[in-house]
């Protein structure tokens, strides 16, 4: 009867949205923050979906009822939501960056597919560009603790290295994680032309010109991500 009621409540929630709370936030690269959300009872999810955002209350800036799609980056293991954002100057970020802490929040979903594959003989390659590594770093941190998984190399481009968000948590994700390749890459001050994804793309054709026909290429935005 309780497993009846835990999925009657999780398909409620998925369609009116879960309660939860912020319970903090920091920054994790040239304006870019990081919000952690307490988790809801029953929450589950698979890394790399996405999740709408909605602030409950009335808003001062008048930003009531305003949602915004964001990919989770923390892992489904993890005790906390994480989603991490540009600051934008928009209604919705404006009000978020104020959200003062023990804000109450709802969180719909999750959604998408945008998942690892689980075949083990079949390597993954990760091509990821600024806020766009949300979905790959929440894969990759259940992937650390979640054995056996394919192997898999991140290409993570961003035109300075302060742009970069999360590089401390890649890089000891690196030294911790066995089959895991990590490439980031800078284009700021180069003479590089054209769509910083084509360029990400060409890097892995030459760091893998036999393997990559045959890989399952991720993109550098989800489906579900709004910058």
């Amino acid at each position: 009867m309780s497993s009846q009621v835990g999925s009657a409540q999780q398909e409620q929630y998925a369609v009116s949205g879960y309660p939860s709370r912020l319970v903090g936030r920091r920054q994790v690269a040239e304006g870019t923050m990081a919000f952690q959300f307490e988790r809801p009872r029953n929450f589950l999810f698979n890394a790399g979906q996405f999740v709408d955002l909605a602030p409950r209350g009335p808003r001062p800036d008048g930003s009531d009822g305003l949602t915004h799609t964001f990919s989770i980056v923390s892992s489904p293991l993890a005790e906390e939501i994480v989603m991490a954002t540009r600051m934008r100057d928009t209604a919705f970020k404006r009000a978020l960056s104020i959200l003062p802490i023990g804000a109450e929040v709802r969180i719909k979903g999750p959604m998408g597919s945008f998942t690892l594959h689980k075949n083990v003989s079949r390597p993954a390659v990760f091509l990821a560009g600024g806020i766009g590594i949300a979905p790959f770093l929440s894969m990759l941190s259940y992937a650390a603790v979640n054995k056996p998984h394919p192997a898999i190399s991140l290409f993570y481009a961003n035109r300075y290295l302060e742009d970069a968000a999360f590089m401390d948590t890649l890089r000891e994700l690196e030294s911790s994680t066995e089959n895991f390749r990590f490439v980031p890459t800078l284009t700021g001050g180069t003479t590089l032309t054209g769509d910083g994804r084509a360029r990400l793309a060409t890097s892995a054709q030459k760091c893998f010109p036999n393997m990559y026909p045959t890989c399952k290429a991720r993109s550098a935005m989800s489906p579900g991500h709004q910058p």
